[in-house]
């Protein structure tokens, strides 16, 4: 940056009864300002400091939970609530766990390793009654196609620490697998992805569905990713929803390179 080195401010202050000449130096001097500012911003930054508000018990069977996935969601007393894919006091299921404000967990639910659902892995959606909502990627459905990954998955609902399974995937052209969090529309539908499943795929080597499921229980497949991977295939993220409804994800694979996309 020589624009503002000694020699140019010398050149300024010889030139300054030109007008020309003191429209430049007075950009200049903005402009050093400018990049003065800039250059302090990472050090502003640098001094933020992290606060560690609860720490997972290691080892693989724990009760508070293992790999907790990364959404959290917090309600207006400034709780947060999550899921963890792994662990728990009765089997290696998975939990939906709460860290209060004083950095205290507690687990409201226990996945049990079968019908209720396995490996919650995404985040909750929360409603203004304060029930959570959230996907399992396994349990439920153990038959056919969902045989060897224990299940297909659910999707539920917690009301006071009681589940209440929305739906069961079926493997086929319903999806398998639920991944990343959901999320609610003002009429308590939930929206989320299947990693696989779908027509277009045939059952469990389909590239992926976008699905809606009612309070009722009810689904809708919104969207299944084509079997040539160029529309993406295996969504792995949850979704977001503009003011009109449209919704928005990504997928971790296709695209214009098709089923070998990077995504």
């Amino acid at each position: 940056m020589n624009l503002c080195d000694r020699k140019n401010w010398k050149q300024m202050a010889m030139a300054a009864l030109g007008a020309a000449r003191i429209r430049s130096n007075v950009f200049c001097l903005v402009f050093c300002l400018v990049l003065a500012g800039l250059a302090a911003t990472p050090e502003r930054a640098a001094a933020q400091t992290e606060t560690v508000l609860y720490e997972f018990c290691s080892l693989p069977y724990c009760a508070d939970g293992t790999t907790p996935t990364p959404i959290l969601t917090m309600d207006g007393e400034g709780n947060l609530y999550g899921t963890a894919a792994g662990g728990n006091s009765r089997a290696y299921a998975g939990v939906v766990f709460e860290v209060n404000t004083k950095g205290e967990e507690s687990v409201p639910y226990d996945f049990t390793l079968f019908s209720d659902g396995v490996a919650p892995n995404g985040g909750l959606a929360r409603d203004a009654s304060g029930d959570f909502y959230g996907a399992t990627a396994g349990g439920g459905y153990d038959g056919s196609k969902c045989h060897r990954y224990y299940g297909c998955g659910v999707v539920y609902k917690l009301s006071n620490g009681v589940e209440q399974v929305l739906y069961t995937f079926q493997g086929g052209a319903d999806g398998l697998e639920p991944n990343g969090g959901l999320i609610l529309d003002k009429s308590g539908n939930v929206y989320g992805t299947t990693y696989k499943g779908g027509g277009a795929g045939k059952g469990k080597t389909g590239p992926g569905t976008v699905y809606k499921v009612s309070p009722s229980g009810s689904k809708t497949v919104l969207h299944e990713f084509g079997s040539d991977g160029t529309d993406g295939r295996l969504p792995t993220s949850g979704l977001i929803m503009d003011t009109k409804g449209n919704v928005y994800g990504t997928t971790s694979e296709g695209g214009v390179d098709g089923y070998y996309g990077s995504g």
